[in-house]
């Protein structure tokens, strides 16, 4: 009996490890659609109940807010963005010929709140490459179990699709189908291939609320209920008698007549009914109706704008509060499923190690918990425990070559780990302040308060040099690509250009300005917390590099056009002949004109914010102006040559650049003739 039972156990452990069956054996192979109310409750509840509306909407419109972004993944987790020409990163981007990178979440967001799936065709080139995304609406989509045990057949083959409008359907690979899901537990596999919507389970309360709605809109358009009863005395002989007494009242009091005084004999009598619309309304009907549709979805209520959330949300405190738990609560959850799912799906057909997440450092919800998980950082930094490197590459900065070095205020004194130990160093304070003057650019304050030359490296210079450098490598990638698309006569979308252009040159401002503000803290030494001037600086750059993006899109459009034109009506030009044309747009002349003037523009920037963070601490500065003092300089520069704003600053208040390719500067002087801080 023991050897039976054994043997029974090892046969048992085989079968189980091998062909466990997770659907029906009946099931599998067949072409058939999972019985859906997609269609149906699209209509009823999307396109019909405001409130179900109103929730979707709000999904459809947060979740694009952060963009998709693709890393190569090494082995250690360290993380580097692919680049904007990437295959993946261009699919991402724009997923077929005719929607966006948003319109695809969104479009996501709605299948799922609605049906629980969303479902998307990869379309692929001859080479069965994936080339482009297309949705396919979810109650045209079933699934084709599998009974097979072969990795990539288990439990799903693959999916059916039903043509529109034909009758047949049409097996696709899983492989071909890229499918979003909210499980659905009673489904045939537990909710690995089932999807079930918070739409689908709000059906009842959404069509009771649908009724309720068409029930009062009846009663307003018909008006159900009379507004004045004809009481007569005597007993009315028949309908036809019935019929002209209420028409004589129409025309005598109603129309043109409305208000005419009446005159009544003494067998009739006028009784006026009303009602209550608020009555009508169900109130307390409608607002459980609203929290339980608001509730599923996962939308608080005062986002959506429905009464029940604005009568308990009536500040813009508790909405601030109630928008960032929607954020961490309801949108990172989508945002965790989305990128899982499009790291398996997508983004493994273009290599190994690649993983995709949304950048969540641009949700405007999420920036006030970012400065707080900044706070430590700070503290730290302020009082000596990190080096300056190691706080600018928290705040995503490269390190500077001095950089290695604590800041340890003057009073602090720093003791050793183990006092009284052979060798240690005697324990004494740090020196105090004993007053510190404003000293003009270019200078340092030196350990004796004599000025000192700054280090031969110009930081400005480096700048411009390496912004310069992010742009001739854009410029070698998009010359010869551009120059393909034009010669195969592909349009050329402002959207191909505006990306590039401002992944490059939005982080080197925000660099340029931040280090300028560092350098003009040290020189004149009044220190402000560097989380400070780099959120600055990243504000201005996001807000003013808009336009220059905007500028020199337009610019490089109408080179681009001019090279189009030329191409299509001479005959037999070569791609070098080309890209010749389109090269003053992508040359290292331009290259270098923009990091000239935008980083001149950069520092410009950082000194009048200084300016006005020392304004806010009542120390009043001017600044002045200063030409580059070399054989470039200009005639419209040179008369401003150490002048002061109040004879510049109104036809240039921001200082210069005052034309391309300008290094002009700014310093800051003290407003009063002398000026100390104790």
């Amino acid at each position: 009996m023991l050897s039976w039972l054994r043997s029974r156990i090892d046969l048992l452990r085989g079968t189980t490890a091998h062909s466990l069956a997770l659907v029906a054996d009946w099931m599998a192979g067949q072409l058939w659609l999972i019985a859906s109310k997609f269609l149906p409750l699209a209509n009823e509840a999307f396109r019909q109940n405001e409130i179900v509306y109103a929730c979707i909407r709000i999904l459809a419109e947060s979740v694009p807010e952060p963009p998709l972004v693709a890393y190569q993944e090494d082995a250690n987790g360290e993380r580097t963005s692919l680049d904007r020409q990437h295959p993946l990163s261009m699919l991402i981007k724009a997923p077929n010929e005719l929607m966006t990178e948003y319109e695809f979440w969104e479009l996501t967001t709605i299948h799922m709140a609605i049906a629980g799936q969303s479902f998307w065709w990869k379309r692929r080139d001859n080479a069965g490459r994936l080339v482009a995304l297309w949705p396919l609406r979810p109650d045209r989509v079933g699934p084709i179990y599998s009974d097979s045990d072969e990795p990539g057949e288990q439990v799903l083959w693959g999916w059916s699709y039903q043509q529109p409008g034909r009758g047949d359907f049409v097996p696709i690979p899983r492989r071909d189908i890229m499918s979003f899901n909210l499980p659905d537990p009673a489904g045939e596999s537990g909710g690995i291939v089932e999807g079930f919507g918070p739409v689908q389970a709000l059906a009842r309360m959404i069509a009771s609320d649908n009724e309720a709605t068409k029930f009062v809109g009846a009663l307003l358009a018909n008006y159900a209920i009379p507004g004045v009863a004809i009481n007569l005395k005597r007993e009315v002989r028949n309908a036809e008698e019935a019929r002209a007494t209420k028409a004589h009242f129409r025309a005598e009091f109603g129309g043109a007549n409305r208000g005419t005084p009446a005159l009544l004999d003494a067998e009739t009598t006028l009784t006026e009914i009303g009602f209550n619309l608020r009555e009508l309304e169900f109130p307390e009907i409608r607002e459980i109706s609203e929290a339980r549709i608001c509730g599923a979805l996962g939308v608080p209520a005062v986002l959506a704008g429905q009464r029940i959330g604005l009568r308990e949300s009536n500040n813009r405190a508790s909405i601030t509060e109630l928008r960032e738990y929607f954020t961490e609560t309801t949108l990172s959850n989508y945002w965790r499923r989305y990128s899982d799912q499009y790291t398996n799906d997508v983004a493994s057909e273009f290599g190994v190690g690649i993983v995709c997440e949304f950048d969540t450092s641009r949700v405007r919800a999420l920036a006030m918990q970012q400065q707080q998980r900044l706070t430590p950082l700070v503290e730290g930094f302020k009082s000596g425990a990190i080096t300056v490197n190691e706080y600018r590459s928290a705040l995503g900065l490269s390190p500077e070559a001095t950089g290695d070095v604590r800041h340890v205020p003057t009073n602090v004194i720093e003791v050793p780990a183990v006092l009284g130990e052979p060798g240690a160093p005697p324990v004494k304070a740090l020196p105090g302040l004993s007053g510190i003057k404003l000293l003009p650019a270019g200078k340092r304050n030196g350990n004796n308060g004599h000025t000192v030359p700054i280090k031969a490296v110009d930081p400005r210079d480096e700048a411009e040099k390496g912004l310069q450098r992010a742009l001739e490598e854009l410029f070698s990638k998009w010359a010869p690509a551009l120059a393909e698309r034009i010669k195969r006569g592909d349009t050329i979308s402002d959207d191909d250009l505006t990306d590039g252009f401002r992944r490059v040159i939005e982080p080197r401002l925000v660099e340029a300005a931040t280090n300028e503000g560092i350098r003009l803290a040290a020189e004149v030494g009044v220190q402000f917390d560097i989380a400070v001037v780099n959120a600055a600086a990243q504000e201005w750059a996001k807000s003013y590099t808009y336009d220059l993006v905007k500028g020199l899109t337009e610019t490089t459009q109408k080179v681009l056009r001019g090279a189009m034109e030329k191409y299509t009506t001479l005959p037999g030009m070569t791609i070098g002949e080309l890209q010749a044309l389109i090269e003053p747009a992508f040359g290292v002349v331009r290259a270098e004109m923009i990091s000239i003037t935008e980083i001149t523009r950069a520092y410009s920037q950082a000194t009048n914010h200084y300016q006005r963070e020392l304004e806010d601490s009542g120390i009043r500065t001017t600044r002045v102006f200063h030409t580059s003092h070399d054989e470039l300089v200009c005639p419209r520069c040179l008369p401003w040559n150490g002048k002061p704003e109040s004879m510049w600053g109104l036809e240039y208040p921001s200082g210069p650049p005052l034309h391309t390719r300008c290094r002009c500067f700014l310093t800051l002087t003290a407003a009063k003739k002398a000026l100390e801080i104790a």
